[in-house]
């Protein structure tokens, strides 16, 4: 009987892998990753099949399949099940899936995914990178500072507002700027619709040029990928944080997010945290559902929630495995991760105990202080 239970379960996960409209869907071991991936461009999604997060966007693979699956693409899409597939996940580093992930004909020269779920962006997302895919700069993250190369800078800059420092690494005010530069872009992390970024001109000679940067450090503001500004004021943080507050209200629609709650606690989305974290005093759980300690924590985040209700204090929680894109950005890698908002600004890390007790305290503490302040 057990063994047939086992069967059983086996049948289903392998349907959930190959439940595509096409019987030629390319399914990865580690060896023949290892061996294909370096012979063409590939999209490829880590995914563990019976988690729900990855069972909602079986629909959206489909319709992708179906429009690289055919011979001769510019790409090859495959999967490969982490559930199957554990070490070769490890050696990817995929821990909050799905990821999709376009890998240059290298396992280790790759662009993940981190926009919003839909097939116009994934799509949008997949050009972009065929037609970068020969010669491929990947930005990487010194911390909130995103760091653009040349290739990727005009897809990178396409949506939203970006504040763009152009700079030479022999810039004497370039090197006086860069703390203050950093502290900028940690300021404003919990926005979705401005970035900071930098490009460093002595490798980026080209794109430099074809801005018109003369003098550095240059400082531009983009939206939507045009050139709106170039900031010529003073540059303290106090000064460069509320230029840029400016250009948000003047650019970025207001829009209230639909938000829910559970049990009290308010469920934060792609959608709705930059909203909700830039109008509150807000307490974030960052969580796992296969996390045996945030389960923990989430029922104490219940009762936290219900004792503090006639508080100007937000209960939130993030669920990592669904809103990857929310938690990778912020480098969350360790969960719970409990962090407290006050109007935008990352204010505190807790790193205490976990009771409801001392969660209280923590609560009461803070609570009293700010007033205080104001």
């Amino acid at each position: 009987m057990a063994r047939s239970m086992k069967c059983v379960v086996c049948l289903i996960t392998l349907s959930l892998v190959v439940s595509f409209p096409s019987d030629d869907v390319i399914i990865y071991t580690k060896d023949r990753f290892q061996s294909a991936i370096t012979k063409d461009n590939h999209f490829v999604l880590f995914c563990k099949p019976i988690s729900n997060p990855c069972k909602r966007v079986t629909p959206l693979w489909a319709e992708l399949h179906q429009l690289y699956g055919s011979n001769g693409s510019a790409v090859l899409l495959a999967q490969v099940d982490c559930t199957a597939e554990k070490e070769l996940c490890a050696d990817q580093k995929v821990k909050h899936m799905p990821v999709f992930r376009f890998f240059y004909k290298d396992p280790t020269d790759f662009t993940d995914f981190k926009g919003r779920r839909t097939f116009e962006s994934l799509h949008r997302f997949i050009e972009d990178e065929i037609h970068n895919a020969e010669n491929v700069t990947v930005p990487t993250l010194p911390d909130a500072v995103v760091e653009l190369g040349a290739k990727r800078f005009r897809n990178f800059i396409a949506q939203e507002l970006h504040f763009v420092q152009f700079y030479s690494p022999w810039c004497g005010h370039c090197k006086m700027l860069a703390p203050t530069w950093h502290q900028l872009a940690m300021e404003v992390a919990g926005s979705v619709h401005l970035f900071i970024s930098q490009v460093d001109c002595s490798k980026a000679s080209n794109l430099c040029v074809d801005y018109g940067i003369k003098g550095y450090p240059s400082l531009v503001l983009f939206s939507n990928g045009t050139e709106i500004d170039r900031y010529t004021g003073n540059r303290d943080l106090e000064s460069l944080k509320g230029y840029v507050e400016s250009k948000v209200d003047e650019y970025v629609e207001d829009e209230i997010p639909e938000t829910e709650t559970e049990n009290g606690v308010l469920v934060l989305t792609e959608e709705s945290f930059s909203f909700i974290v830039n109008e509150n005093l807000v307490l974030v759980n960052f969580y796992t559902p296969w996390c045996e300690r945030c389960k923990e924590v989430l029922e104490v985040w219940q009762q936290l929630a219900e004792a503090n209700r006639d508080r100007e204090l937000v209960l939130a929680k993030v669920d990592c495995e669904d809103q990857t894109y929310i938690c990778q950005s912020r480098s969350i890698t360790v969960f719970p991760t409990l962090i407290l908002y006050q109007e935008g600004l990352h204010l505190y890390d807790y790193n205490e105990n976990l009771t409801l007790e001392d969660l209280q305290k923590f609560i009461d503490k803070f609570t009293i202080m700010l007033h205080s302040e104001l």
